[in-house]
């Protein structure tokens, strides 16, 4: 457990705290993540529901519901099944904006992440962190691992018990014939594209995704049928994944505006302009969570020597 935390008083003011004046147990939960005996300085920890519930005194139901609001307000994103989370910007304000090449410290935090068992999570913390903090990309889970289990919204579940639902009545179900047992669909070995690509979309936000639907929008009507297929779209996601989240929204955005896909440009000229952004031109996560934790330097040389043993 970290001897202390430092949130700066500009907590109050951003962007985070301004839109959870009228939810005090959001508002809470959200100090509480950054904060809490488990929390870390990568901001990617294992910590279960009843145990925020146990150590806020909110309700199970209503931390599932700050968490949900959490995520969509781009300040974190909970694994159900691991029971971890990962709060973006805490490693941005507690380790540094990014470090040089001979740091000790990315080693720290390499190792750190070498401990996790969390793919999608630890995939996410590349795609913010992996050139900054250099870490090794050797070690980067690949889309394809088999994903963990994100916080699912109360529509979410009502749509996956509806899919449930339809396979027990539609073409999964097998005729038991007599004096046979029934048999089971055998399952590919490698996963569909739409499997694929929801994998590749993980490590959007709602608000990013909404960017990402209007672009594939757009690219569609660049083609004679005004569609495109799975694995085109595939294709474009796997590319994207090559570059952080918000370098491919401010690509859109520019494609977008000037209307590029009204001339007939598509997605090999939306990748040109994604990979040609200029650092200026990329919005960054919002810096109002804040600069707490910037003596890192002490806390992390604190915290090795406590595992260490030494003093």
């Amino acid at each position: 457990m970290r001897s202390y935390a430092q949130i700066s008083p500009r907590f109050w003011i951003g962007k985070t705290n301004k839109t959870l004046k009228e939810d005090r147990d959001t508002q809470l939960l959200s100090l509480y993540l950054m904060t809490c005996p488990n929390s870390n300085m990568l901001g990617l920890y294992y910590i279960p529901i009843v145990t925020i519930s146990h150590e806020t005194g909110i309700s199970v139901e209503g931390a599932l519901k700050g968490l949900q609001r959490l995520f969509e307000g781009g300040f974190c994103t909970y694994d159900e099944e691991s029971e971890h989370v990962f709060v973006y910007n805490m490693a941005r304000f507690q380790v540094a904006e990014s470090l040089k090449e001979k740091d000790n410290r990315i080693k720290g935090v390499q190792d750190e992440l070498n401990k996790l068992s969390v793919p999608r999570l630890v995939r996410l913390f590349y795609d913010r962190y992996e050139e900054n903090f250099h870490l090794d990309p050797s070690k980067k889970p690949s889309p394809l691992e088999a994903p963990s289990k994100p916080l699912r919204s109360q529509e979410q579940e009502q749509e996956q018990e509806q899919e449930q639902d339809n396979s027990i009545v539609g073409k999964n179900v097998v005729e038991e014939k007599p004096g046979k047992k029934p048999t089971t669909p055998k399952k590919p070995f490698v996963d569909s594209d739409q499997d694929q690509i929801d994998s590749l979309l993980e490590r959007y936000s709602l608000e990013h995704l909404e960017k990402i639907k209007e672009a594939l929008s757009a690219i569609e009507s660049t083609r004679a049928r005004g569609k495109i297929t799975d694995g085109v779209r595939l294709s474009i996601l796997k590319q994207w994944d090559q570059v952080v989240p918000e370098r491919v929204i401010a690509g859109i955005e520019k494609y977008l505006d000037k209307g590029c896909h009204l001339d007939g440009k598509s997605e090999k000229y939306l990748w040109g302009i994604i990979r040609n952004l200029k650092p200026e031109d990329i919005d960054t996560p919002d810096p109002d969570m804040d600069a707490w934790q910037r003596q890192m330097d002490k806390l992390y040389d604190d915290e090795r020597r406590a595992r260490n043993g030494t003093s």
